[in-house]
């Protein structure tokens, strides 16, 4: 995959928001390993194209690479990351919450979007299925 300007921006925005938490939990990370490893991983993954799910992509990278560069286990990483984007007001401004995510209006988008997923264009793209459900479903 190349290394673009997008996976720069999503790998920066980990980065940021995973070294404010090592900061706050007095933790001593090696950033440019970290830095570096990402890079590395996306340049050797295959291309999903301009996705929609790229920031996905991109987070599975930067959580491989943490647990690559860090002598933290992988719960402990997942706690860091988890942490530092649940601390971080620009996730929570993007990604909204789940009204938001499930409002009506934004179903016919999504279902555009679950029909040209199942097109299977690349090999490692994900594949989108829209369910329907009723106010009383769980």
């Amino acid at each position: 995959m190349k290394y673009g300007f997008s996976q720069k921006l999503f790998g920066y925005f980990y980065l940021s928001s995973c070294m404010k938490e090592a900061k706050r939990q007095k933790l001593d990370l090696d950033k440019k390993a970290i830095k570096k490893e990402y890079k590395t991983i996306l340049l050797r993954a295959s291309d999903i194209g301009k996705s929609r799910l790229m920031s996905s992509y991109c987070m599975g990278a930067y959580f491989i690479a943490l647990n690559r560069k860090t002598t933290l286990s992988p719960e402990e990483c997942f706690e860091l990351y988890k942490n530092g984007l649940s601390n971080n007001a620009l996730f929570h401004k993007v990604m909204g919450d789940a009204d938001s995510y499930l409002d009506p209006k934004k179903l016919p988008g999504r279902k555009k979007w679950s029909e040209e997923s199942h097109l299977e264009k690349y090999k490692n793209d994900w594949i989108v299925d829209i369910i329907e459900g009723g106010k009383n479903d769980n």
